[in-house]
């Protein structure tokens, strides 16, 4: 249930305040904990050239203007699916893309258990959504020589 007053532009983050329950009612968020993410560069775009109702709070609405409720939800996600050409993609599966964009990116399991609103370290992001490339790994670790070119070490007598 993302409001407009929940969106800092300036500082590219999202404000979790609340969610929207499996009945549909409004609850707090993911741990019973606000927090902040966040607002990635493309979604930052996208939003601030979306129509904005005045009429109404919310982000993501309805026509008529009222916010999303649990079937409007799936029914806008199903058309979305459908266009993309994946008409069984489940919702969940966008956060487990965001993990693992996020680790191919380098980003330290912490650091997206953080962003997805873990509270154990990143050991949920470890054993879940830890699977990077072997290809991204490599990659990255040419990058971090490259980056902190190692000392020559002295020979025996030098």
């Amino acid at each position: 249930v993302l409001e407009w007053s929940d969106l800092d532009m300036a500082a590219s983050q999202v404000h979790i305040n609340r969610s929207l329950g499996s009945t549909g009612e409004i609850t707090l968020p993911k741990n019973g904990q606000k927090r902040s993410v966040v607002l990635p560069p493309q979604a930052k775009e996208a939003l601030l050239a979306m129509p904005r109702r005045v009429d109404s709070p919310y982000v993501f609405t309805v026509p008529c203007g009222r916010r999303f409720s649990k079937t409007s939800h799936y029914y806008y996600w199903r058309l979305l699916r459908t266009q993309a050409g994946r008409a069984g993609m489940d919702f969940y599966e966008l956060r487990h893309f965001c993990a693992t964009h996020l680790l191919e990116l380098g980003v330290s399991h912490a650091d997206v258990a953080v962003q997805l609103g873990h509270t154990d370290g990143g050991a949920l992001v470890m054993s879940t959504y830890g699977h990077p490339s072997d290809e991204a790994a490599r990659v990255r670790v040419l990058e971090a020589y490259r980056r902190n070119p190692a000392w020559r070490l002295k020979a025996a007598g030098e």
